[in-house]
This record gives C-alpha cells, sequence and structure tokens, in this order.
C-alpha cells in the first residue's frame, strides 16, 4: 500500500514507525484485511438494499485445496444502468442441489436480498443447477415462481469453442501440455507434503 501512495505519507510514517508499530505482522495483515472485506461488504450491501428486482449467476467449482465453493454475482439496475456485484464466495460441504440452494439462500439473506425478487438465475449445464425438477433453478423458482433460467453464455461459448477447436491439432497439443504443466506442479511433492529422508 505504501508503494501505491503518491503522497509518500504511508511510506514515511512507516519508515518513522518504531519497529514494534509497522503492523506489518501476520494478526495486523490480517486484521487489515478482514476490515476491507468488512466495509466492502457494507458498501455492496448499502447498494444492493435499493433494489427491486435482480438476477442472479452462481458457479460452483474447487479451489487449490479440494474445498468445493459456490460464487456469486447479482446483476441489477442502478441509475438507469445495468451494474453486476460480486458477492463471494462460499465453502460448500457437498454440491448436491439442496446444498447449493441453501448457501446461495443464506448468501441473500446476508446481503439482505429478498429471493422472491429474482427474475432470472444463470448457471453452468450441470443437472444439479440446471435441473427442472430437483435443480438448484427449480428449488429458487419455489420462492420465485416466475424466475426465467438461462444456460450460461459464457459456459455456452466455452464448449462452442471446445467443440470447434477439437479437430485442430496446434490447439489440442497446447492444451495437453498446458494440462500436463497444471497437472505437474498440481501435484508436486512440496504442494502435497511430501517429505523425503535422506538414504
Amino acid at each position: 500500500m505504501a508503494l501505491c501512495d503518491a503522497t509518500g505519507t504511508l511510506h514515511n510514517f512507516l519508515a518513522n514507525s518504531p519497529a514494534n508499530a509497522h503492523h506489518l505482522s501476520t494478526t495486523a495483515a490480517t486484521d487489515i484485511l478482514e476490515a476491507y472485506g468488512v466495509a466492502i461488504s457494507d458498501n455492496v450491501r448499502a447498494r444492493i438494499c435499493a433494489c427491486k428486482e435482480y438476477a442472479l449467476m452462481a458457479d460452483e467449482s474447487t479451489n487449490c485445496n479440494g474445498q468445493e465453493m459456490t460464487s456469486i454475482c447479482v446483476r441489477f439496475f442502478e441509475n438507469k444502468s445495468i451494474k453486476e456485484i460480486f458477492l463471494g464466495c462460499w465453502p460448500l460441504e457437498t454440491t448436491k442441489a439442496i446444498a447449493v440452494h441453501k448457501c446461495i439462500i443464506d448468501a441473500l439473506d446476508e446481503f439482505n436480498l429478498d429471493p422472491a425478487n429474482l427474475v432470472a438465475v444463470s448457471f453452468d449445464g450441470a443437472s444439479n443447477m440446471s435441473g427442472d425438477h430437483g435443480g438448484v433453478q427449480a428449488l429458487l423458482k419455489q420462492q420465485a415462481p416466475s424466475l426465467i433460467f438461462v444456460h450460461c453464455r459464457s459456459h455456452v461459448l466455452q464448449l462452442a469453442m471446445v467443440k470447434a477447436t477439437n479437430n485442430i491439432p496446434e490447439v489440442k497439443r497446447i492444451i495437453g501440455i498446458l494440462n500436463k504443466q497444471y497437472s505437474f506442479f498440481q501435484h508436486s511433492h512440496l504442494r502435497l507434503g511430501v517429505k523425503y529422508k535422506d538414504s
């Protein structure tokens, strides 16, 4: 942050402070980041509390620690223009539709958004998300009956690109190399915590 401060005030403060008052410890840095997180959440909450209707986009994935996560964004009108806000990521115990649905409802509740005001949702094509009977979109329709489900356009585009490039050897080769590199680093001994004893 001191490097980004064009006035030099923060840099001078850190340079002239005693060694025990730099606030650069892990605890201090964590507290500062958490304070920023709370401030950002409060700002988002203030912006979206007035919206009467909104759309929701969500996706689940696995993070680098193997934890399933759900990311949620909302789209709404603000000052006669469309705005998108990333609400955050929440951990999941399972990727079953009922667990993802509960996670989404809890997240909306955290930001004081009424699920009944949902007008549209966008997910990938996975059955747990887009299923007509037991999917997340079907569960959300119980609270917002007029809800419209749209298959995520970015996901559709990605599927179309994969299919279109499937027969191009150069693209397949590059993707293969990238997958091997990812696998190499993902399963490195350092990452997996494997320790070798000297023989």
